[in-house]
């Protein structure tokens, strides 16, 4: 035998490699012919089969429908907390408007109470006061009470009452 590299005639074949097996066929076994279906009535010893589905219901049709509903159900979870946090949000937002106005409106009244004649006349009205050198009316009802814009300074508080029977 020559030393040195071997000739490859076939593919695979090269050192280390043995003669190739040759293939054996394989036996099948002889398929048996189809009989025409026969008209027999059903009988008490034939196993029940369920029926099958109709045609356009599918088990993958089934499947999808599943999946379809659950899609939906976790949508639809999060459309409604969606929509209830714009309703807070909405709300939110109008009870800030409301309360600016009433900043608004409250930083307009003091800016009229640092108003000097503002405070005169609020003085007139409310507690009946004259400036010095004026006179001053004051018209009471038939009830004996005053008519008219002034209101009537009282004590805050009344004294408590004590009883004539009492020990000391």
């Amino acid at each position: 035998m020559a030393s040195g590299p071997r000739s490859t005639a076939r593919p695979g074949a090269g050192p280390g490699r043995g003669r190739a097996r040759a293939r054996k066929p394989v036996k099948r076994p002889p398929t048996p012919a189809r009989k025409p279906p026969e008209t027999v009535a059903p009988t008490t010893t034939t196993a029940w089969r369920f029926p099958r589905p109709p045609s356009g219901l599918t088990t993958r049709a089934i499947a999808l429908a599943v999946v379809f509903l659950i899609l939906t159900i976790s949508y639809a979870t999060s459309l409604r907390i969606y929509f209830h946090q714009s309703r807070q949000i909405a709300t939110a937002r109008a009870e800030i408007t409301t309360r600016q106005q009433r900043i608004a409106e409250l930083q307009g009244e003091l800016a009229r109470w640092n108003d000097a004649q503002y405070v005169k006349t609020q003085a007139r009205d409310r507690l009946g006061w004259v400036i010095p050198g004026e006179t001053g009316f004051r018209v009471i009802g038939p009830d004996g009470k005053p008519l008219g814009g002034g209101a009537e300074i009282g004590s805050g508080t009344k004294p408590l009452e004590t009883s004539t029977d009492a020990w000391w």
